[in-house]
């Protein structure tokens, strides 16, 4: 009788060392898996905006502009993001519109045709005038430099748009010249923290309609 009280101890010593070696074994190495998944889940998690960010900023776009027409608008400046306080300010230092000029001699005069591409004659040459390069029928360029400032307000956060997570701001801003106008803007705008941002504007008053492309580069980068 105590010979089989013996091996029953024996029995169950020898099971518990099984049971603890399996652990340490099998156990052990799952559970170290599942912390670094989750660490690695933790540092694959998207970078939160900063609380504050300066960019060089430049777009692209088209402006309309009362009494010239259509023409093309190049902004470039400063744009300061302050996402805690839901603001963005924009100082257009240089806001380039390029438009249709009125420099055109009049001795060169465009026909048109329903069966052929319009052409450029000089008429000086008798008696039908002679046909010469288009840019000689063309009224140049005219440049209209400016400056303007914008202030934007965040409507909305963390809105998804082709794949890009951006704001919605909607603001004002001011055109000191060619010609001066208050305005208002509404935008959409999306960060890359230390990379850089982007996004698209419309501007609308009395007088002007624009809309284009804006990009921008992190100041931080630099330092």
């Amino acid at each position: 009788m105590q010979n089989t009280g013996l091996d029953a101890k024996a029995f169950i010593a020898l099971t518990v060392k099984k049971i603890l070696w399996s652990y340490f074994f099998f156990l052990m190495p799952l559970s170290s898996f599942s912390i670094a998944y989750s660490e690695e889940t933790l540092i694959d998690l998207p970078t939160p905006p900063p609380n504050s960010s300066l960019y060089v900023s430049g777009g692209i776009g088209f402006i309309n502009i009362d009494n010239r027409g259509p023409g093309v608008r190049a902004p470039l400046g400063l744009t300061g993001v302050f996402n805690k306080q839901r603001t963005i300010i924009r100082t257009t230092i240089f806001d380039l519109g390029f438009f249709e000029g009125n420099q055109r001699d009049q001795r060169y005069q465009r026909i048109y045709s329903y069966y052929a591409p319009s052409s450029c004659i000089d008429t000086e040459y008798a008696p039908n005038g002679r046909y010469v390069s288009n840019y000689h029928c063309s009224n140049g360029t005219d440049l209209l430099a400016s400056s303007s400032m914008e202030l934007h307000y965040i409507a909305l956060r963390e809105v998804w748009i082709v794949n890009n997570i951006g704001n919605i701001t909607l603001g004002a801003g001011y055109r000191f010249r060619s010609p001066k106008s208050p305005y208002a803007t509404l935008s959409f705008l999306f960060e890359r923290p230390y990379r850089g941002s982007g996004g698209v504007q419309l501007i609308i008053s009395h007088d002007i309609v624009g809309f284009g492309l804006l990009w921008g580069y992190d100041l931080r980068r630099l330092f």
